[in-house]
């Protein structure tokens, strides 16, 4: 809209051509909350005021601490748990293993200095099952899921398919490991104590954790380039 550049503008504008009166008060007091939270420093507040197709903007001031999340299971039925929780921040990978170091307390710890979680599908799938296992463990800080942040700038499919998609390369030993041998591997490592088993199933969740911080950069960069161009 002409003349309007900034919030402020907006709230001292009259409505533009197609905003009614009632639908300008709307915005108004939606851009006032918004205002208040993020000048307390309120990020998830202001997170969750923001509809989710502009989630991404919010990686520009938060990413540098962003803590970049995946978890593995023994499966995908009601009854599945949690076999790994990884977590990459900055620039250290942190994997919490079932039966090993994998509590309440440690997922909180490696939290505790982050500014937002990043995940792919963690809406769905990593973040429920969190909650479901560890209620109240996760921290209320904004969530971007580049699942759907990929889906933005026109790209389908897994994590992997995103990925290549952007050029971002994986590990040889684990390029072809999915899901069903993740879980395959921790079966293994649970019925025989194989070790490589285990190593294997790290190097894939770590690999995993880490290749979401490239690829939260490059789609924050497209997406800003888009909206911008």
């Amino acid at each position: 809209m002409e003349g309007v550049e900034s919030w402020d503008d907006y709230l001292a504008s009259p409505p533009p051509r197609g905003v009614g009166e009632r639908l300008k008060k709307r915005h108004d007091r939606m851009l006032i909350e918004l205002k208040g939270a993020l000048g307390r420093g309120q990020w998830h507040r202001f997170s969750t005021l923001l509809p989710h197709s502009h989630r991404w903007r919010l990686f520009d001031p938060l990413g540098e601490r962003a803590a970049y999340l995946d978890i593995e299971s023994d499966g995908l039925g009601p009854g599945a748990v949690i076999t790994v929780v990884g977590i990459y921040t900055k620039g250290r990978y942190i994997p919490l293993v079932r039966g090993y170091n994998l509590t309440r307390g440690n997922i909180e710890e490696a939290l505790k200095d982050s500014s937002m979680l990043v995940t792919f599908n963690g809406t769905s799938f990593d973040l429920p099952m969190i909650e479901k296992h560890y209620p109240g463990v996760l921290p209320p800080l904004p969530h971007l899921d580049l699942m759907h942040t990929a889906r933005k700038t026109g790209l389908k499919g897994g994590l992997k398919a995103v990925e290549r998609a952007l050029g971002i390369e994986r590990e040889v030993e684990v390029a072809d490991v999915n899901g069903e041998v993740a879980v395959r591997l921790w079966r293994l490592w649970e019925r025989e104590r194989s070790r490589g088993a285990l190593k294997l199933l790290l190097k894939y969740n770590k690999e995993d954790v880490k290749n979401l911080e490239p690829l939260a950069r490059r789609l924050y960069e497209a997406l800003k380039a888009k909206t911008l161009f």
